[in-house]
């Protein structure tokens, strides 16, 4: 759908963000993360590409706790599974 200049534009976005404490957070050095958070009435979510030399893989993780108080808790959760994904696939 889009054409490789607003494929990498796109990905440059998506690599230098505001809130890097989720999936990013939880990646070691040599992988390349590109992601997306949301967090909204307590529904917390991130989901990210990431990559390393030819391998990319997708990764989403959706939360939701009816309010924001253990934003921290889920937080922990996201890099458990990220970490977990990342010792497996890479």
């Amino acid at each position: 759908l889009l054409n490789q200049e607003h494929t990498a534009q796109l990905l440059s976005y998506m690599q230098d963000t505001n809130f890097e404490t989720l999936i990013p957070d939880a990646v070691p050095a040599g992988i390349t993360v590109y992601h997306k958070y949301g967090l909204l009435d307590g529904e917390l979510h991130d989901t990210a590409i990431l990559a390393r030399g030819t391998r990319a893989y997708a990764l989403v993780v959706c939360t939701n706790s009816g309010d924001e108080s253990d934003t921290a808790e889920r937080t922990q959760i996201i890099h458990h599974l990220t970490q977990a994904v990342v010792d497996r696939l890479f």
